[in-house]
């Protein structure tokens, strides 16, 4: 259909990946049925802040998220400077 995404991450052969999404997905109607009207719509981020304290956990969990932008934008490319300066963190690297 018009909205239909598959994505493979990993080592995952693209042909492969291709293949089976055609002969499970192929036969899906390519436009919407008679009367169904499907919007196009873009979506739009809300932002939103979710806190909970537990100080009874000996450690903190967070989430950081924003809203992204698609390959082609201008953005992508200081979207990705900014993903790099952030990084991530990891226990085994020590403080």
């Amino acid at each position: 259909g018009p909205r239909v995404v598959v994505a493979g991450a990993g080592a995952v052969d693209h042909d492969e990946l291709v293949g089976l999404a055609d002969k499970h997905f192929g036969s899906l109607p390519k436009e919407a049925p008679a009367g169904l009207i499907v919007p196009d719509d873009t979506a739009v981020y809300r932002g939103a802040d979710i806190r909970t304290r537990d100080d009874t956990m000996p450690l903190a969990h967070v989430a950081l998220a924003v809203e992204g932008a698609e390959w082609t934008s201008p953005y992508a490319f200081p979207l990705m400077v900014m993903q790099t300066m952030l990084g991530s963190w990891d226990r085994t690297v020590g403080a």
